[in-house]
């Protein structure tokens, strides 16, 4: 059986969210690890209110310039341009861009970028840094605690 719920791993807490995607229940997920928060949430048709605020989301993309609305009007997928609204308007630090459809292939391919936030890349390792966080016995900005994300 196929469940979806929260996890607690020591510090880091997964939180499961509902979205507003299609007919039947669907999720993003919350990572929480002290002040850092990091949000999945791939596919929807109304950006996620429980995103506000994150360091790093990972967000729809499947479509350009216009949403797509699936049969019957029961939901759909959000566009670049609505989702790069909604996430400077709720706080989103950093946004990428994870569920890339056609359409937004289509417009990688003609050169568009998006009006705020960055394309996926698969393999790639996303990492976030606390403010002035330095471990101990370093000097180094670059020595910051840090947590990572990939995107496969």
């Amino acid at each position: 059986m196929i469940r979806a719920g929260d996890l607690d791993l020591g510090e880091v807490r997964v939180r499961c969210r509902p979205v507003v995607h299609t007919s039947h229940a669907a999720y993003g997920y919350r990572v929480e690890a002290g002040e850092l928060l990091v949000v999945w949430a791939p596919e929807f048709w109304e950006f996620p209110a429980w995103a506000a605020g994150a360091d790093l989301m990972f967000a729809e993309a499947a479509a350009w310039n216009r949403p797509i609305r699936f049969r019957g009007g029961v939901g759909g997928h959000a566009d670049v341009h609505a989702v790069a609204e909604e996430a400077i308007r709720h706080g989103v630090r950093r946004l990428v861009y994870a569920h890339i459809g056609w359409p937004s292939i289509r417009a990688i391919d003609a050169g568009l970028t998006p009006p705020a936030g960055e394309w996926g890349v698969e393999g790639r390792t996303y990492s976030l840094r606390l403010p002035g966080a330095v471990r101990a016995g370093s000097h180094s900005p670059r020595s910051a605690s840090s947590t990572s994300a990939s995107v496969s």
